[in-house]
């Protein structure tokens, strides 16, 4: 585990679904890494806290699927094969296909402003190879797309991917060290948003989320992996 979870502080109540949401936030921001274990022990001694916040809350991530329990091993952060990304991508795609043409019309410029700052925001990160913060700016870029759109189920279901979404680009992380391509694809993406043709900003926007996945699994396949790590099965890592 991360030695920085020890400058945590917990408060005294509701420390189950803290527990849960630290690991969380440290799988999203590629802390902690796919197929690598995670003790029981070491994290409610590093937080200073009983271990049964800390069962319950890695309890919770067990059901979600966020990590797994291999029998006489241990608890892992789980996988993702190129399946899983295929699928994610393929029906984001068509979620923010459809947000951007029922925004298309409706955004005012100052949420054009903000995609813009956002932009740049994406740049400098990039430029700086903090891709943690690459990612969360990228992520609030086409937020600010689907909740415009006013679709609640859409947003649902966007909402629900946010997750895997960010532990896909954190970890697949040289996809995003090239700011001049940044600064590129976001802005076809802001120009066609500006055209006000629905058809266009579509198309442009399925085009950026399609290239993107397939530059991930490409990136997994030349690593030799086939998902975003080995089976914890085959390959430990003790860290």
């Amino acid at each position: 585990m991360n030695n920085s979870i020890e400058s945590i502080k917990i408060k005294d109540n509701g420390l189950r679904h803290q527990v849960y949401k630290i690991i969380k936030d440290k799988i999203a921001r590629g802390e902690l890494k796919p197929n690598q274990r995670i003790f029981e022990s070491r994290i409610a001694e590093q937080l200073s806290i009983s271990r049964g916040p800390v069962r319950e809350a890695i309890r919770d991530l067990a059901k979600e699927g966020i990590v797994i329990n291999i029998p006489r091993k241990g608890t892992f952060i789980a996988a993702c094969s190129i399946k899983d990304i295929e699928e994610i991508y393929s029906l984001r795609a068509i979620l923010e296909g459809l947000a951007i043409r029922r925004s298309i019309n409706y955004l005012p410029k100052k949420d054009i402003k903000n995609l813009e700052n956002l932009r740049e925001e994406m740049v400098t990160a990039s430029k700086n190879k903090n891709i943690a913060k690459m990612v969360e700016k990228d992520m609030q870029f086409h937020k600010v797309i689907c909740y415009s759109s006013k679709h609640t189920r859409l947003i649902k279901f966007w909402s629900e991917m946010d997750y895997q979404i960010r532990t896909f680009l954190v970890t697949a992380d040289l996809v995003f060290y090239n700011p001049e391509q940044i600064a590129q694809r976001h802005n076809k993406i802001i120009e066609a948003i500006k055209t006000k043709d629905p058809d266009k900003a579509e198309k442009c926007i399925k085009n950026h989320i399609n290239q993107i996945g397939k530059e991930i699994i490409d990136i997994l396949k030349k690593r030799g992996e086939h998902g975003l790590l080995l089976s914890p099965q085959r390959k430990e890592n003790k860290s």
